[in-house]
């Protein structure tokens, strides 16, 4: 029972996908079955030999499964993906029919202290008090099923010992869990890190859902995370999202009410890599990108409806055009402003510009700012072709504390060397974009 309980927390709450894993996970689906096979034992409509080798096949599944919970399964599995290459290498021929690539095999062979996943087995990590919490569950355990097999003949004497069976089960189970968790930090990482720390930040400031990017870390989230915050998680991969991907990041935009979260771990900011950034600075609005600890960044998006489109064709320098933006006419002081410049390259550009957009004050002073690349760093306007036309998304945190009002909205481009911003015809570094309106939430 007791390797069942994390596992079923895997499969409910979080899906690596690795599925050539082996190990604690897959002990959850046989728990059914184990127990349809004992039900005879104990409602006594077989014979005893039909018992005896219910028994015999349920302890050969434990010891198969005890297996893959005793020794990490990837030493072995390492060794076939060199040998064959490629990580579906269970596709190949010689992989599935040659028994020396059986795992059973593999991990007979791999037997040693230092392949266990079992932490009190490794020297130094031995944990006495839950050897022997869990020495005496088998026992208790033991002693009340045989009572309840060969021992007790009538109910409901069978029925208490069946409940002292699962009373003291849980018990165990429920005290080595939480015990393991607040003290293995080798498996689940230390819970004050920066990846855990900017989810706990993300869900205490703007409770919203978190797009995760994080390679090794997802035993993270399923294990200390405790907020009720939609998680969607995507491993490190350079190759293109795969098209299931979609539709969980737009339900995530969908269900985010106006913001969205994402947490990426070792990874900077605008890495050809990270798909998933990609695909969110060309649907919602980056307002934030802040570093915790453990090489983590937590990022905050805007997000919106479709909102009408104002024509403006001002050319900045002979480099660029902003032929129109959108934005919203009317907003709440402490949300994210949405702004898309839609811009087009006059020519193809020699350097790398940065765009601003500010709201400013009645005295034009900034009191909301946004600066990044074009698309948050994705697509540099070094780059650009001449004729060729960008969307560049940015969000604007309103303070809390801007008073109702109409404000001016400005955007522009500088040379993020020198700070030399591009000028328009008439003469000015900034066009203006409109006015908006701050109202008073309703």
């Amino acid at each position: 029972v007791m390797p069942t309980i994390p596992a079923m927390s895997q499969l409910s709450a979080w899906a690596s996908g690795e599925g050539l894993s082996w190990g604690s996970r897959f002990m959850v689906p046989i728990v059914p079955f184990l127990v349809l096979s004992a039900a005879p034992v104990f409602e006594r409509r077989f014979t005893f030999h039909v018992s005896r080798f219910t028994f015999w096949l349920i302890g050969l599944s434990g010891l198969i499964q005890i297996l893959g919970i005793a020794i990490n399964p990837w030493v072995f599995l390492g060794k076939l993906q060199a040998q064959f290459g490629g990580e579906f290498f269970l596709e190949k021929t010689a992989a599935l029919y040659d028994f020396s690539t059986s795992q059973i095999a593999g991990q007979l062979r791999n037997w040693s202290v230092q392949n266990s996943d079992l932490i009190w087995w490794q020297p130094g990590y031995f944990d006495w008090l839950a050897f022997g919490v869990s020495a005496a569950l088998v026992l208790v355990s033991g002693w009340l099923l045989w009572r309840i097999v060969w021992g007790e003949k009538e109910f409901p004497r069978a029925e208490i010992s069946l409940a002292g069976v699962a009373m003291v089960t849980l018990a165990a189970t429920y005290f080595l869990l939480a015990r393991y968790a607040h003290t293995d930090t080798r498996q689940f990482g230390a819970p004050d890190g920066g990846y855990l720390t900017a989810l706990n930040t993300a869900a205490a400031t703007a409770p919203a859902p978190v797009i995760t990017v994080a390679q090794y870390s997802y035993h993270l989230p399923m294990n200390y995370f405790k907020a009720r915050v939609p998680l969607v998680g995507f491993a490190q991969r350079v190759e293109p999202l795969p098209p299931t991907a979609f539709p969980l990041l737009e339900n995530a935009l969908a269900a985010g009410q106006g913001r969205v979260w994402l947490a990426t771990v070792g990874w900077q900011p605008a890495q050809p890599d990270n798909r998933a950034e990609h695909w969110l600075v060309e649907h919602a609005f980056k307002a934030s990108d802040d570093w915790f600890a453990d090489d983590t960044r937590l990022v905050r998006f805007g997000v919106t409806d479709d909102l009408p489109r104002v024509p403006l064709g001002v050319s900045l320098g002979d480099v660029v055009q902003l032929q129109s933006v959108v934005f919203p006419a009317k907003i709440s002081a402490g949300e994210i402003l949405p702004v898309a410049l839609n811009w087009q390259a006059i020519a193809a550009p020699t350097e790398n510009y940065s765009v601003f957009v500010q709201l400013l004050g009645a005295d034009g002073v900034p009191l909301a700012q946004h600066d990044s690349a074009p698309q948050g760093g994705y697509r540099p306007t070094g780059g650009w072709l001449a004729g060729e036309a960008v969307t560049d998304r940015h969000g604007l945190t309103l303070p809390d504390s801007l008073s109702p009002g109409a404000y001016r909205l400005v955007a522009g481009m500088y040379n993020p060397a020198d700070g030399v911003r591009l000028t328009a015809p008439d003469g000015t570094d900034a066009i203006e974009l409109g006015t908006i309106r701050i109202a008073n939430d309703e």
